[in-house]
């Protein structure tokens, strides 16, 4: 989750913040986890899961326009000299969650784990249901569907989600090929899925070489 050597400057109180974020994530991920019975028989992905990952995820962010939990009631477009991805009106957000996370929970049913992680990584950042902090909830829920799905917590001191976002170059190109095979009228979340299962075998191994030495 990070943090701060003795060699390095104090932490600014933005940096605190999100660390401190980012800890409670975890933590109620942890509780998902440790529900007797929860993991793939009754866990289902909401969209007031989704919003309560986003109030933790960006709790004390500053902005009064960008209420912690709440979806977003304005359109918005992602990139500033070149537009990258418009995301849908904001009129349309509840109901492309609500079809989002029933996907999700169908794949769930299905035992397809990872492919249920892989999309909600990518539709959600599709959708942008948030006006800012889309891609922390965006993993934050990723991370719970592979938690809870696997039955849990995934070892390792590095977190997928950490990993993701140190080396952001690849999952930008999975969200791409993604948004280009959605724009061919299919679903593809292939490349989102091999980045994943990658990492994910990355973070096993470290958690691994650390019960070593």
């Amino acid at each position: 989750m990070g943090g701060w050597g003795w060699d390095e400057d104090p932490p600014s109180p933005r940096d605190v913040r999100l660390f401190e974020n980012a800890r409670r994530v975890y933590d109620r991920i942890s509780d998902l986890v440790e529900i007797p019975g929860y993991p793939q028989d009754t866990f289902t992905v909401t969209p007031t899961l989704v919003c309560e990952f986003h109030g933790i995820a960006t709790a004390g962010e500053p902005d009064p326009r960008l209420i912690p939990g709440r979806l977003r009631t304005a359109d918005v477009q992602i990139g500033r000299v070149v537009v990258q991805h418009e995301p849908p009106p904001w009129q349309q957000v509840p109901a492309l969650l609500e079809e989002a996370c029933a996907y999700m929970n169908d794949a769930l049913a299905a035992l397809r784990v990872l492919h249920a992680a892989a999309y909600a990584l990518w539709r959600i950042n599709w959708i942008h249901p948030f006006g800012d902090g889309n891609g922390k909830t965006a993993r934050a829920v990723m991370y719970a569907i592979l938690c809870v799905g696997y039955g849990q917590m995934l070892p390792g001191t590095l977190a997928l989600p950490d990993r993701i976002a140190r080396n952001p170059y690849a999952y930008y190109d999975a969200l791409d090929s993604a948004d280009d095979a959605w724009k061919r009228g299919t679903i593809d979340v292939s490349e989102m899925e091999s980045l994943l299962e990658s990492l994910l075998e990355q973070q096993v191994q470290g958690a691994a070489l650390d019960s070593v030495a």
